[in-house]
């Protein structure tokens, strides 16, 4: 049976199994994590979630003793499948979910959790010396979202560190999306886009059925949705694949990440469920 494998620097710490108990904690959690701009502010509901993500852990193997191991920089290796098998995997918001049920044990130790697609591809060497900057608001969805505020900084700081020219695509088709990226290679590739919940929302349109991706522009530049199944490959068009793609943009986090460096990206950063926008533009 696959399994997640928590480890930090001191070696691995325990195995999770992929599963219907995993399955069902991964459904509770993202939907509780989900909606923490609900609860965030009351201590009464913090410090109930956290009681009962300590017991919740401990019933799919992750006991008290494990937590008190958990600080420092922990690595999740959650399992590589085809037709995202193992979603659960994916979309159980680990950064959340560890470092709230570690706390108690933690005290004041930190705690940065990332995550390993194991993908047993070979490690990449070569130097990031390209960059490309996708900002996708197409149409209307301009009106309501500004994703090229932080592309100056975006962009400085990675012409002061490699010297290289900045590509950038604003609110491309697929088919100009593809282009750009085989006819430059980017090494890294950031990308400030609406989510499709985000533009859904914004549109007026129902929610039911959404799934995460962003929105593009069609051939009379109105936007169109795309799933993160297709996006992950459009955004691996560039010979070799990039060394790093950066996701400014809601909902991102949970597939659309995992699946871009399935589809061959060295590596991918995105934000699970909503975010503050001038946080994640001091971060990029």
């Amino acid at each position: 049976m696959p399994h997640v494998t928590l480890q930090t620097a001191r070696g691995e710490i325990c195995r999770l199994r992929c599963g219907k108990e995993l399955k069902e904690f991964a459904m509770r959690w993202s939907y509780i994590a989900s909606q923490r701009h609900r609860w965030a502010g009351d201590a009464e509901t913090r410090r109930r979630h956290a009681d009962q993500l300590r017991s919740d852990f401990r019933s799919i193997g992750l006991p008290p003793s494990k937590l008190r191991q958990l600080h420092g920089v922990v690595q999740v290796t959650v399992p590589e499948s085809k037709n995202d098998r193992h979603w659960e995997a994916n979309i159980l918001p680990w950064e959340f979910t560890l470092a709230t049920a570690s706390q108690l044990e933690r005290g004041d130790a930190p705690i940065l959790v990332i995550r390993h697609l194991n993908t047993h591809r070979q490690r990449r060497t070569r130097h990031p010396s390209r960059l490309a900057l996708i900002e996708s608001a197409p149409g209307i969805l301009a009106d309501h979202y500004r994703v090229s505020s932080g592309h100056d900084f975006v962009a400085g700081s990675f012409s002061d560190s490699c010297g290289a020219p900045v590509v950038v695509a604003s609110h491309p088709t697929e088919a100009e999306l593809t282009a750009t990226l085989q006819r430059h290679s980017p090494d890294v590739i950031h990308v400030a886009a609406v989510d499709n919940r985000g533009g859904r929302r914004a549109l007026g349109k129902e929610q039911q059925g959404v799934r995460d991706g962003f929105w593009l522009s069609d051939a009379s530049g109105q936007p169109t949705e795309c799933r993160a199944e297709r996006l992950a490959t459009l955004l691996n068009t560039g010979t070799p694949n990039p060394l790093l793609v950066g996701f400014d943009c809601w909902d991102s986090g949970s597939r659309l990440a995992a699946m871009t460096v399935r589809c061959g990206a060295a590596a991918a950063v995105g934000f699970q469920f909503l975010y503050d926008e001038a946080v994640a533009e001091t971060f990029f």
